[in-house]
């Protein structure tokens, strides 16, 4: 009698097998995380070719969608979301999971201020993974992801959430994306250089929300 919500796959499986294999990761990822800020994950299962995940139903919308609503936030706001999902983050990383796919869409934001993070559709879990990954591919959300998905998603680590936690960080408190081009390879070039300073778009932020965004952009992981 509970209320749900229900992710179904667009596709059949036997369209779409690694699509349905990834439902599964998906789903083992999410159960090992009881964590306040992460949407929990309750049910998997199939109705004839469809397969379908069950979640916890939350009662408010996507961080994007607060951003596209406001434009930017404030920055105490943000900071306020952004270190829930910190904890959020840490909370899987010593699960050995990564979730690679941080940005504010899957960012959920209840009307009481409280975030959950979403979608571990593309999470990397060294307790579980069935190995779905191709060396030397890409995976995630290019405005987002760190330098290192665009050639080796297999090979990332706890690092890669952390400059995507940045970038949406960055998004939230400018309106602005620090990396925007119209092809993926293009949104990689800029991202070897700096992002414009996030003071320089909004002039009353602090100066250590702009030094912690910056350090965590950085092009290399080992930095």
């Amino acid at each position: 009698g509970a209320h749900v919500a229900i992710k179904v796959l667009r596709t059949k499986m036997s369209e779409n097998l690694p699509a349905h294999q990834r439902l599964v990761q998906e789903f083992k990822a999410a159960t090992q995380l009881e964590h306040p800020n992460i949407v929990r994950a309750l049910d998997i299962g199939i109705d004839g070719s469809v397969s379908y995940l069950v979640y916890e139903l939350v009662e408010g919308g996507s961080l994007a969608d607060r951003i596209d609503a406001a434009r930017r936030l404030p920055e105490a706001d943000a900071v306020r979301i952004i270190t829930q999902v910190a904890q959020a983050l840490h909370y899987a990383h010593q699960r050995n999971v990564i979730h690679r796919d941080v940005k504010p869409d899957n960012i959920l934001v209840l009307p009481d201020g409280r975030a959950k993070l979403t979608d571990f559709g593309l999470a990397k879990d060294f307790n579980n993974d069935i190995d779905l990954t191709r060396p030397s591919s890409a995976l995630g959300t290019p405005n987002f992801m760190g330098p290192e998905q665009f050639g080796n998603a297999k090979g990332v680590d706890a690092r890669c959430d952390v400059y995507s936690l940045a970038a949406t960080l960055y998004n939230a408190v400018t309106g602005r994306l620090p990396f925007d081009a119209r092809t993926p390879l293009a949104i990689l070039a800029l991202k070897e250089r700096e992002p414009l300073s996030p003071r320089a778009l909004v002039p009353g932020l602090s100066r250590r929300l702009e030094v912690a965004v910056q350090g965590a952009l950085r092009s290399d992981p080992d930095l």
